[in-house]
Protein backbone atom coordinates (compact mmCIF):
# COMPACT_ATOMS: atom_id res chain seq x y z
CA UNK A 1 0.00 0.00 0.00
CA UNK A 2 2.74 2.47 0.98
CA UNK A 3 4.73 1.61 -2.17
CA UNK A 4 1.77 2.29 -4.47
CA UNK A 5 1.05 5.58 -2.72
CA UNK A 6 4.69 6.62 -3.05
CA UNK A 7 4.68 5.71 -6.77
CA UNK A 8 1.52 7.76 -7.29
CA UNK A 9 2.99 10.78 -5.51
CA UNK A 10 6.21 10.58 -7.54
CA UNK A 11 4.26 10.31 -10.80
CA UNK A 12 2.09 13.33 -9.97
CA UNK A 13 5.14 15.38 -8.95
CA UNK A 14 6.99 14.41 -12.13
CA UNK A 15 4.02 15.28 -14.36
CA UNK A 16 3.55 18.58 -12.58
CA UNK A 17 7.23 19.50 -12.87
CA UNK A 18 7.31 18.68 -16.60
CA UNK A 19 4.10 20.56 -17.34
CA UNK A 20 5.05 23.69 -15.41
CA UNK A 21 8.62 23.81 -16.74
CA UNK A 22 7.37 24.36 -20.30
CA UNK A 23 4.26 26.41 -19.55
CA UNK A 24 3.88 30.06 -20.39
CA UNK A 25 2.07 32.40 -18.02
CA UNK A 26 -1.55 33.33 -18.76
CA UNK A 27 -2.74 36.74 -17.54
CA UNK A 28 -6.30 38.12 -17.49
CA UNK A 29 -6.44 41.84 -18.33
CA UNK A 30 -9.01 44.65 -18.38
CA UNK A 31 -8.90 48.22 -19.66
CA UNK A 32 -11.56 50.92 -19.51
CA UNK A 33 -11.79 54.64 -20.20
CA UNK A 34 -13.48 57.34 -22.27
CA UNK A 35 -12.81 57.79 -26.00
CA UNK A 36 -12.21 61.45 -26.78
CA UNK A 37 -11.11 60.93 -30.37
CA UNK A 38 -8.82 63.34 -32.17
CA UNK A 39 -9.06 66.37 -34.39
CA UNK A 40 -8.19 66.25 -38.09
CA UNK A 41 -4.65 67.40 -37.27
CA UNK A 42 -4.16 64.40 -34.95
CA UNK A 43 -4.35 66.28 -31.64
CA UNK A 44 -6.50 65.04 -28.77
CA UNK A 45 -9.95 66.63 -28.69
CA UNK A 46 -11.21 66.35 -25.10
CA UNK A 47 -14.25 68.52 -25.90
CA UNK A 48 -15.91 65.62 -27.72
CA UNK A 49 -16.61 62.53 -25.60
CA UNK A 50 -17.23 59.60 -27.96
CA UNK A 51 -18.29 57.25 -25.17
CA UNK A 52 -16.81 54.53 -23.03
CA UNK A 53 -14.18 52.07 -24.22
CA UNK A 54 -13.86 48.69 -22.54
CA UNK A 55 -11.33 46.05 -23.43
CA UNK A 56 -10.52 42.71 -21.83
CA UNK A 57 -9.01 39.35 -22.55
CA UNK A 58 -5.90 37.30 -21.87
CA UNK A 59 -2.19 37.74 -22.47
CA UNK A 60 0.22 34.85 -22.82
CA UNK A 61 3.82 35.54 -21.87
CA UNK A 62 7.08 33.68 -21.62
CA UNK A 63 7.78 32.51 -18.08
CA UNK A 64 11.02 34.51 -17.75
CA UNK A 65 11.92 38.20 -17.59
CA UNK A 66 13.16 39.74 -20.86
CA UNK A 67 15.04 43.02 -21.21
CA UNK A 68 16.77 45.10 -23.83
CA UNK A 69 14.19 44.82 -26.63
CA UNK A 70 14.17 48.59 -27.03
CA UNK A 71 17.68 49.97 -27.69
CA UNK A 72 16.66 53.36 -26.25
CA UNK A 73 15.51 52.11 -22.86
CA UNK A 74 16.25 49.57 -20.17
CA UNK A 75 12.68 48.33 -19.74
CA UNK A 76 12.25 44.71 -18.76
CA UNK A 77 9.28 42.42 -18.26
CA UNK A 78 7.51 39.32 -19.49
CA UNK A 79 7.49 39.20 -23.30
CA UNK A 80 4.02 38.65 -24.73
CA UNK A 81 3.70 35.70 -27.09
CA UNK A 82 -0.07 35.85 -27.57
CA UNK A 83 -3.18 37.92 -26.97
CA UNK A 84 -6.92 37.27 -27.07
CA UNK A 85 -9.90 39.44 -26.21
CA UNK A 86 -11.90 42.37 -27.54
CA UNK A 87 -12.21 46.15 -27.55
CA UNK A 88 -15.84 47.31 -27.37
CA UNK A 89 -16.95 43.91 -28.64
CA UNK A 90 -14.52 43.83 -31.59
CA UNK A 91 -12.30 40.74 -31.44
CA UNK A 92 -8.54 41.22 -31.22
CA UNK A 93 -7.06 39.40 -34.21
CA UNK A 94 -3.39 39.28 -33.29
CA UNK A 95 -0.34 40.55 -31.45
CA UNK A 96 1.94 42.95 -33.34
CA UNK A 97 5.64 42.13 -33.46
CA UNK A 98 7.76 44.29 -31.13
CA UNK A 99 8.52 47.60 -32.87
CA UNK A 100 5.61 47.45 -35.36
CA UNK A 101 3.69 50.24 -33.62
CA UNK A 102 6.28 51.65 -31.18
CA UNK A 103 5.49 48.69 -28.94
CA UNK A 104 7.85 46.37 -27.06
CA UNK A 105 5.10 43.97 -25.82
CA UNK A 106 6.55 43.77 -22.32
CA UNK A 107 4.30 43.16 -19.33
CA UNK A 108 5.97 44.26 -16.11
CA UNK A 109 5.47 42.20 -12.96
CA UNK A 110 5.15 45.36 -10.85
CA UNK A 111 4.92 49.10 -11.26
CA UNK A 112 2.75 50.46 -14.06
CA UNK A 113 2.44 46.96 -15.71
CA UNK A 114 3.19 48.34 -19.19
CA UNK A 115 5.79 50.92 -20.21
CA UNK A 116 5.72 53.88 -22.61
CA UNK A 117 6.30 51.57 -25.60
CA UNK A 118 3.34 49.43 -24.61
CA UNK A 119 1.60 46.42 -26.09
CA UNK A 120 0.68 46.43 -29.78
CA UNK A 121 -2.22 44.42 -31.18
CA UNK A 122 -4.51 44.38 -34.20
CA UNK A 123 -8.24 44.33 -34.74
CA UNK A 124 -8.66 43.53 -38.40
CA UNK A 125 -6.51 46.04 -40.29
CA UNK A 126 -6.36 48.58 -37.42
CA UNK A 127 -3.32 48.61 -35.09
CA UNK A 128 -3.64 49.55 -31.42
CA UNK A 129 -1.20 50.37 -28.65
CA UNK A 130 -1.89 50.04 -24.92
CA UNK A 131 0.75 51.93 -22.95
CA UNK A 132 1.57 53.99 -19.85
CA UNK A 133 2.64 57.60 -20.48
CA UNK A 134 4.19 58.15 -17.06
CA UNK A 135 0.97 59.09 -15.29
CA UNK A 136 -1.94 57.47 -17.19
CA UNK A 137 -2.77 54.31 -19.10
CA UNK A 138 -3.67 55.03 -22.72
CA UNK A 139 -5.15 53.08 -25.62
CA UNK A 140 -4.73 54.56 -29.10
CA UNK A 141 -5.15 53.26 -32.62
CA UNK A 142 -2.85 53.98 -35.52
CA UNK A 143 -5.64 55.59 -37.59
CA UNK A 144 -6.16 58.16 -34.79
CA UNK A 145 -9.87 57.46 -34.43
CA UNK A 146 -9.59 56.04 -30.93
CA UNK A 147 -7.85 58.01 -28.17
CA UNK A 148 -8.36 56.98 -24.56
CA UNK A 149 -5.92 59.15 -22.59
CA UNK A 150 -7.08 58.42 -19.02
CA UNK A 151 -7.82 54.72 -18.74
CA UNK A 152 -7.63 52.16 -15.98
CA UNK A 153 -5.75 48.92 -16.55
CA UNK A 154 -5.49 45.76 -14.44
CA UNK A 155 -3.78 42.41 -14.88
CA UNK A 156 -3.98 39.19 -12.84
CA UNK A 157 -2.29 35.83 -13.26
CA UNK A 158 -4.62 32.97 -14.24
CA UNK A 159 -3.73 29.82 -12.26
CA UNK A 160 -2.72 26.87 -14.42
CA UNK A 161 -4.95 23.77 -14.14
CA UNK A 162 -1.90 21.61 -13.40
CA UNK A 163 -0.97 23.75 -10.38
CA UNK A 164 -4.54 23.72 -9.09
CA UNK A 165 -4.66 19.91 -9.43
CA UNK A 166 -1.32 19.53 -7.66
CA UNK A 167 -2.49 21.75 -4.81
CA UNK A 168 -5.70 19.71 -4.50
CA UNK A 169 -3.81 16.41 -4.40
CA UNK A 170 -1.29 17.86 -1.94
CA UNK A 171 -4.03 18.94 0.47
CA UNK A 172 -5.79 15.59 0.04
CA UNK A 173 -2.63 13.63 0.90
CA UNK A 174 -1.92 15.85 3.91
CA UNK A 175 -5.51 15.29 5.05
CA UNK A 176 -5.17 11.51 4.65
CA UNK A 177 -1.91 11.57 6.58
CA UNK A 178 -3.47 13.51 9.44
CA UNK A 179 -6.45 11.15 9.48
CA UNK A 180 -4.19 8.09 9.61
CA UNK A 181 -2.15 9.69 12.41
CA UNK A 182 -5.22 10.30 14.58
CA UNK A 183 -6.69 6.89 13.80
CA UNK A 184 -3.43 5.16 14.75
CA UNK A 185 -3.11 7.18 17.98
CA UNK A 186 -6.74 6.43 18.88
CA UNK A 187 -6.10 2.69 18.41
CA UNK A 188 -2.97 2.89 20.57
CA UNK A 189 -4.87 4.79 23.26
CA UNK A 190 -7.64 2.17 23.30
CA UNK A 191 -5.20 -0.74 23.44
CA UNK A 192 -3.11 0.84 26.19
CA UNK A 193 -6.27 1.68 28.16
CA UNK A 194 -7.30 -1.99 28.14
CA UNK A 195 -4.05 -2.95 29.90
CA UNK A 196 -4.53 -0.60 32.84
CA UNK A 197 -5.19 -2.70 35.99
Amino acid sequence: MKTNLLKLLCTIALLGATATAKANIIWAWQFSGENYGTSSDGTLNTAVDLGPVTASGTFETEDNITSGLDPYSAYSGYLLTGIAGNVNGNAITGLLAPGDYYNDNLLQASGPLVDFNGIGFAIGTDNYNLYFDGSNFQLDDFNVTLAVPYGSFSVTVVPEPVNVALAFFGFAFVGLGVRRFFKKNARLARSSASFIP
